[in-house]
């Protein structure tokens, strides 16, 4: 059995059957052209439900699933992080505590394995990270709504309710073991052996390129229209 703290993301779910090597080898080739998150670029090129990889991760790393539309976050809360870091890393702070002097602030991620998101906020804060997950169209919605006041964004989010109380010493205190950031330049996809396929493959990256460069498309149309295809 594979050290967690060795697996990777696209391994993890080659391995657990959710995803196949073309699939991966594909969202490697989009990943390394224009960047991203790999869970996000799988997500949306409609390989895998955004729920599904949310509930595979919560197990797999033994991190709370955090549903964002069930609870109020508290301002002081949201003060801890700023939106930009927010939105950089595509992350929700949701609670924190105190013990003893030292500070812990849990953390909803649309990729809790993301080891320099955790890195950035312990050093700027000076506080202890746990790790949640979070759909990620869940956390856009808590950042329009929490950052920018936008209240009418989504009616999942209440935040007319009283906060919910997390229990933050459930959360597993070795989660760094799991942590592990999903690289595409040390990833080696799966070389397809069907020749004609991949020309295919690169005729479509070629057409799609040229669509972009020319402003007819932007690269999330294309890919919402290819997941419209698949549906």
């Amino acid at each position: 059995m594979k050290s967690k703290s060795k697996v990777k993301l696209g391994e993890m779910l080659l391995d657990a059957g959710l995803i196949n090597k073309n699939q991966l080898a594909i969202a490697l080739t989009n990943q390394r052209e224009w960047g991203g998150r790999l869970g996000s670029i799988l997500v949306n090129m409609g390989f895998i439900k955004e729920e599904k990889l949310a509930q595979f991760l919560s197990h797999q790393l033994s991190i709370p699933s955090i549903d964002l539309g069930s609870i109020r976050i508290k301002d002081n809360v949201i003060k801890i992080i700023t939106k930009e870091v927010a939105e950089k890393y595509m992350l929700m702070p949701v609670a924190s505590k105190s013990s003893a002097g030292s500070y812990t602030v849990l953390i909803a991620m649309a990729d809790p394995l993301d080891l320099g998101a955790i890195d950035e906020i312990q050093f700027s804060t000076g506080m202890k990270v746990k790790a949640g997950i979070a759909q990620e169209g869940a956390i856009w919605r808590a950042i329009q709504i929490y950052y920018y006041g936008n209240k009418s964004i989504s009616p999942k989010i209440d935040t007319t309710n009283e906060p919910i109380k997390i229990d933050l010493s459930d959360i597993d205190d070795n989660l760094e073991i799991f942590r592990g950031r999903e690289e595409a330049t040390e990833a080696k996809p799966a070389v397809q052996s069907d020749h004609d396929i991949e020309e295919v493959l690169l005729e479509l990256r070629a057409i799609r390129n040229i669509l972009v460069k020319k402003g007819i498309t932007t690269i999330s149309e294309f890919f919402h229209e290819v997941k419209k295809l698949r549906e």
